[in-house]
């Protein structure tokens, strides 16, 4: 009998724990009642999202959130985040909306919804018209020093598949880009966009992408589990914004150029 009561106290807790989760997560209604959309995204990643010398937060995902919110007409409450906390803030109510660069995986999908895609990452090779390379695969070289990031997904690529390019690690891809620039590296295979930021830095130096795409995948943002609502609105919202060029505009602003795979323009979602 006690273990039987026990059992039936335990699953009560879970299922008030379930529903309490479940209430967590805003509605559309619930977010536009309360005035403000609380956005997930970076606080130390420019050109996406960072805060300038005046303490606030600027970049694309500013101005994509910004943009919902005007349709919305509430404010804006921007929750900075790491990578690993992106899923389980949606999961857990914290946030209504997930930004930074959240790549769609099926991984993911089990966990939280997505919207269609927002815009694409690409990984391709930045380098010097110096260095005559035609593939990124020529970089699989000893005299090839690549500049790579501590950390970053993309650098355990780099040393799978170019295994005999001599690899150095920096901190930032502001850093990575100096290397190149200073001649200390000869190239970087990562997410073209970010990089392409930071080239502007050093308007002397003549830069060159290798257009063989290594690796790309479409970024959307996260919503909760089963706020449909939401999820649909966002929906509309993003294709206005690619079918206006809003998207391209934000992305040309705070990257430098147009982003290089855009998202195709499909009504049906």
């Amino acid at each position: 009998m006690n273990r039987r009561f026990f059992g039936l106290v335990c699953a009560s807790v879970l299922a008030i724990g379930a529903m309490a989760q479940t209430a967590i997560a805003r509605s559309l209604e619930d977010i536009i009642s309360s005035g403000v959309l609380r956005v997930g995204t970076y606080a130390d990643q420019p050109p996406m999202a960072s805060l300038n010398n005046a303490g606030q937060y600027e970049g694309f995902d500013i101005e994509v959130a910004n943009h919902i919110a005007n349709i919305m007409k509430v404010k804006v409450e921007v929750v900075p985040l790491t990578t690993a906390q992106r899923v389980p803030f949606l999961q857990s109510g914290q946030i209504d909306i997930s930004l930074g660069a959240l790549t769609r995986t099926p991984e993911r999908a089990l966990l939280v919804d997505y919207t269609i895609p927002l815009h694409s990452e690409s990984v391709l090779v930045l380098t010097t018209e110096g260095n005559a390379i035609n593939s990124w695969r020529d970089l699989n070289d000893p005299s090839q020093t690549l500049a790579s990031g501590r950390g970053y997904w993309t650098t355990d690529m780099v040393k799978t598949e170019l295994p005999n390019a001599k690899q150095d690690l920096y901190d930032t891809p502001a850093d990575q880009v100096r290397a190149v620039a200073q001649g200390r590296a000869t190239a970087i295979v990562d997410i073209i966009d970010t990089m392409m930021a930071f080239t502007k830095q050093y308007p002397d130096v003549k830069w060159k992408v290798i257009e063989s795409e290594i690796y790309s995948a479409w970024c959307a943002i996260g919503v909760p589990r089963g706020e449909e609502g939401l999820k649909n609105f966002l929906n509309v919202v993003i294709y206005d914004m690619h079918k206006s060029g809003k998207t391209q505009e934000y992305w040309a602003k705070w990257y430098g150029a147009p982003n290089p795979k855009p998202v195709p323009l499909d009504p049906v979602f």
